[in-house]
C-alpha cells in the first residue's frame, strides 16, 4: 500500500523543514552544491510543489518542485524548471538538486 499520497507534502515542507538551519548543518560539511541549489531555490519564484512526485524512501523524504512554460501549438515540450530536495528524519535538507531543459 502507497501511503505518500496521504502526506500532507506541502504542510510538512512549511511548517517543517527549515532552509536556514540546513544551510548552516550543511556548512559544516562542506557541501557547496547542495547550498548553491537551496539558495537558488530562496530566489525562485512561480514554483510550484508537485505533492504527485514526493515520496518517502529509507527514512528521507523526497520534495519536488517546478515549473513549466513556453508550451505552444509549436513547440508541445516547452521547458521546464525542478528541484529536488531530500530531507531527513529530522526535517534537515540532506542533499538537493537542480534540472532545466
Amino acid at each position: 500500500m502507497n501511503i505518500d499520497k496521504y502526506i500532507n507534502w506541502n504542510e510538512i515542507w512549511n511548517e517543517e523543514v527549515c532552509l536556514e538551519t540546513s544551510i548552516d548543518c550543511l556548512e559544516d560539511d562542506n557541501h557547496h552544491k547542495v547550498i548553491e541549489v537551496i539558495k537558488q531555490f530562496q530566489d525562485d519564484h512561480n514554483l510550484e510543489l508537485l505533492p504527485d512526485e514526493c515520496y518517502i524512501k529509507n527514512d528521507k523524504l523526497f520534495f519536488f518542485f517546478g515549473e513549466t512554460g513556453g508550451q505552444n501549438e509549436s513547440d508541445t515540450q516547452g521547458w521546464s524548471r525542478d528541484y529536488c530536495f531530500v530531507v531527513d528524519e529530522e526535517f534537515l535538507i540532506m542533499d538537493a538538486s537542480y534540472e532545466q531543459g
